[in-house]
């Protein structure tokens, strides 16, 4: 009797509560209160600081002094510039004295059109087997004309680059000039010159070129349809083998 009266008062609390609770009677819990913002910083670690006991690598300077050029001239006279730039990929570029200054009368336009038969069909390699190979190489090459000077450009990984200058002479050394390509990019240097018609701003500075010069310098950069109308292989290969070796940049 003593136990069961012990008992009662812990009953009848936990029914009580159990119906207040099914009722929706049961008081609210006070609010939690969060701690106040000076709390969490001094509780965490500062970012301005490092962890303890990790060794953080030297930082860089705020100015990076770029890799010196060196020219080296060879017994031939032909100048190689060559820069050590950090990175996996490399460049390597011939610049040769060619362009409009050095065309007259029947060669008038060449330039332009050499410019596009760069890395086509050679002695040694079809177009298809130059293409296959920079495809292999993730190379990627390029060949642009100015008026006094042209560029073959050549893209690749450092690994490749034994393969890749030996692309590059062979491109510029032994091309064959095939009629039926010429004939395809003649179509496609006129309409260059199309183009060139719509965009005035192009169009307005190679005008003024050529009424500001007077000699090989006011010859056409971008050669009109009625030059293009008259270049054929024959005269390519005449103007082609005339150009001079200037320079081998390598990067």
């Amino acid at each position: 009797m003593t136990t069961l009266s012990r008992m009662l008062p812990r009953l009848r609390s936990s029914a009580t509560r159990a119906l207040r609770k099914v009722f929706g009677l049961e008081p609210a819990a006070p609010p939690r209160r969060l701690p106040a913002p000076e709390a969490f910083v001094a509780s965490e670690r500062s970012l301005l600081r490092p962890l303890p006991g990790l060794d953080l690598p030297p930082c860089l300077p705020d100015n990076l002094s770029r890799s010196p050029t060196r020219v080296t001239t060879l017994p031939n006279g032909l100048r190689v510039a060559t820069e050590d730039i950090p990175g996996p990929s490399a460049c390597i570029g011939f610049f040769v004295n060619s362009g409009s200054v050095y065309e007259s009368g029947e060669t008038t336009g060449v330039s332009y059109l050499l410019e596009r038969m760069g890395f086509k069909d050679t002695k040694h390699r079809s177009h298809l087997s130059i293409v296959s190979e920079l495809e292999l190489a993730g190379a990627s090459v390029s060949v642009s004309a100015s008026r006094e000077q042209m560029v073959y450009s050549y893209d690749t990984l450092k690994g490749y680059m034994p393969e890749a200058l030996e692309i590059l002479i062979d491109c510029m050394r032994n091309p064959l000039f095939l009629q039926e390509e010429v004939q395809r990019q003649l179509v496609l240097a006129r309409e260059g010159f199309q183009e060139l018609q719509r965009s005035p701003e192009r169009f307005l500075h190679e005008q003024l070129n050529i009424v500001g010069f007077s000699g090989a310098l006011a010859n056409p950069l971008i050669a009109p349809e009625h030059v293009l109308a008259r270049i054929n292989d024959r005269i390519i290969q005449k103007f082609y083998h005339r150009k001079i070796l200037l320079l081998i940049v390598w990067f």
